[in-house]
């Protein structure tokens, strides 16, 4: 592909950049990309330019809420489709806003970010791509883009203003390990579980109805020994790679 960057004063083209986004897959509509040129190098030199890019966000200046107004929503009109079994939100593409309190501060198979809610229970939380320094339980108002992360429902592009210090919302009980859509980016604790399998990227866990992947995360939890019993943990629902996962929050959890 080739990318043009016009003079915004007079409109003549000044460069044009050629690049490969192939590997992005659905992803690319979603990519920003910006260039920066060394004024003291070679106009015709690919080494004097820098190019750098970001999921529906500003590379090279901090990202700023827009001017046109966001659709005011709840996370559960984000996360229910309709029909009920249509796996993307109805808000893919559309710029929107809420209010919420932080449940999980966590990074996670290259997804920065943090899972918020604005209430407890099944369909309302979501993950927001966000590098701001955020503690579980404040409150904050989120502004950005719906978009499908491979699968995992996410605002990116975003714009995080922190309000003031809460107290998140309690966990749902989800007594089995079989979490679903509802559950995505929403804080859960699965009871009585066993680990039953290690691997590169993950561990699982097991109990009576199946087994589910914990993404491995040494910064954030402890991968515990196969064959250990878990009575309770807390974390979220998340998705990648295909399947559902569940992240836990902390050691503590």
């Amino acid at each position: 592909r080739r990318r043009y960057h016009p003079c915004k004063f007079c409109g003549d083209t000044l460069a044009f950049v050629d690049y490969d986004d192939s590997s992005l897959g659905r992803q690319k509509r979603m990519v920003r990309f910006s260039l920066e040129y060394n004024m003291e190098g070679d106009l015709n030199d690919p080494y004097s330019w820098n190019a750098s890019l970001m999921y529906m966000g500003s590379p090279g200046a901090e990202n700023g809420v827009r001017s046109d107004e966001p659709a005011m929503v709840s996370i559960a009109d984000i996360q229910q489709p309709a029909p009920a079994d249509k796996e993307d939100s109805d808000y893919v593409g559309e710029y929107v806003s809420f209010s919420a309190n932080v449940a999980h501060n966590n990074t996670v198979n290259g997804v920065y970010g943090v899972t918020v809610q604005d209430d407890k229970g099944a369909w309302n939380g979501i993950q927001v791509f966000t590098r701001e320094e955020l503690a579980v339980g404040d409150v904050v108002n989120v502004y950005g883009t719906v978009i499908e992360y491979f699968g995992l429902t996410t605002i990116a592009g975003s714009k995080v203003m922190f309000v003031e210090t809460g107290t998140p919302f309690a966990a749902d009980t989800v007594v089995t390990t079989d979490v679903d859509e509802s559950y995505e980016s929403v804080l859960i604790t699965i009871l009585d579980s066993e680990v039953t399998l290690h691997d590169t990227f993950d561990w699982e866990i097991t109990d009576a109805e199946g087994s589910i992947y914990i993404p491995n995360n040494p910064a954030a939890y402890t991968r515990q020994e196969v064959g250990t019993m878990i009575k309770a943990v807390t974390g979220a629902g998340h998705y990648a790679f295909g399947a559902y996962k569940f992240v836990p929050r902390s050691d503590e959890d």
